[in-house]
């Protein structure tokens, strides 16, 4: 799941959720410091995620985490241990010149 489907559907389910008609970043901004992503990566515990879920984990790392880019292919490793999350990715997952090419803005 999304990071940010996951946190819509926290939104929905707090007590104020109401109050961010509907605004998911605006929730995220709000609870991100005391929650993080703790309870998503708790809903991923063991699973193998396909390579397009890896790169949306590796996104929102970046995006909400503000992770750099190249510190993404340590956040994998440690999501694996960590979590026990697989990553089914080509071996260039781990490569931090990946990522920084694809979030040169960042």
């Amino acid at each position: 799941m999304l990071f940010i489907d996951f946190m819509r559907k926290e939104m929905e389910s707090h007590p104020l959720g109401d109050k961010f008609k509907g605004d998911v970043r605006a929730f995220i901004a709000k609870h991100f410091s005391s929650m993080g992503f703790s309870k998503w990566l708790s809903e991923m515990r063991g699973e193998t995620l396909s390579e397009d879920e890896s790169f949306l984990v590796g996104k929102a790392y970046i995006e909400f985490g503000e992770r750099k880019p190249s510190e993404i292919p340590t956040v994998l490793g440690l999501l694996t241990r960590q979590y026990n999350i697989l990553f089914e990715v080509p071996a260039h997952y781990y490569e931090a010149d990946f990522w920084e090419s694809k979030f040169a803005s960042h």
